[in-house]
């Protein structure tokens, strides 16, 4: 079963030039798949179609079997959550509030606000996330890998069945990286929801995801498992680089540019690529 299909989509901005040209896309219920690609070929911009931020001029989105044309935020906001690439407070929130502003979209009574539920959904993240020390501090003064985790807990916050993250690990080291990665894994593996990301570390996203999604020129030029899809012709193609491809011992391919000073034409023969 699909939770994400679409069809022939085609967007421009200002009903000029398409940024996104004939998207055919389906996205396998509780899988982690990845979006990437070069800068400006429409990451970003079909992330935000499938929120329904944008009209497109052609094609459809479906989630779970139903076109998103029409739909109500609040209709959206209880299926899908979303962690942009950057986000700023408008005002001084704790965490803790942070993290409850994900609970708004259930509140059934606006008058009584916040149920005992929603108390025990965002107490629950913040030990999961281990936010615990930053429960009552403000969320302007944490770091932006702690503050990329409480995005995450509020996105969850919403109990949501599909996550879509716009680059999330972007700004992050490599250890709150593999953290915010092995937490939606862990997540999509459990069968709790289905994750879209659109991101950039080749290395990291063959760790974490199950399919792969390259875009370029608007489209989706080639897509698979990262064992499929991480080839020297693709690669060449998609990103104008060569490269060698390496594998683990748990055959997740590695991606070395041959430019690597590290590796000589010597040692490069030495190695087992495919």
């Amino acid at each position: 079963m699909w939770d994400i299909s679409t069809k022939e989509l085609c967007f421009a901005y200002g009903g000029k030039i398409n940024i996104l040209d004939n998207m055919n896309v389906s996205i396998q219920k509780h899988s982690f798949s990845a979006v990437m690609g070069p800068n400006g070929c429409g990451k970003s911009t079909f992330i935000r179609n499938i929120l329904n931020f944008y009209t497109p001029q052609k094609g459809s989105i479906e989630i779970r079997g139903i076109n998103i044309k029409g739909m109500k935020q609040a209709e959206m906001a209880k299926i899908v959550s979303f962690i942009p690439q950057k986000s700023s407070l408008s005002a001084d929130l704790t965490v803790m509030d942070l993290i409850m502003m994900g609970r708004v979209v259930h509140i059934k009574n606006k008058w009584v606000g916040f149920a005992k539920h929603d108390k025990e959904i965002a107490e629950h993240l913040i030990k999961k996330l281990n936010l615990e020390k930053f429960a009552d501090r403000s969320a302007l003064s944490l770091s932006g890998g702690e503050f990329q985790r409480v995005l995450l807990a509020r996105a969850l916050a919403q109990e949501p069945e599909i996550l879509l993250l716009d680059e999330p690990t972007s700004s992050l080291d490599m250890k709150y990286c593999m953290e915010i990665m092995a937490i939606v894994k862990e997540l999509t593996a459990k069968k709790e929801l289905t994750a879209l990301a659109v991101l950039h570390d080749l290395n990291m996203t063959a760790m974490f995801c199950s399919e792969i999604f390259f875009m370029k020129d608007g489209s989706v030029r080639y897509h698979g498992t990262p064992q499929q899809v991480y080839t020297r012709e693709i690669i060449k193609d998609i990103y104008g680089i060569d490269a060698t491809i390496l594998k683990t011992d748990e055959d997740i391919p590695f991606i070395v540019p041959k430019t690597h000073p590290a590796i000589s034409a010597k040692k490069e023969k030495e190695m087992a690529y495919v």
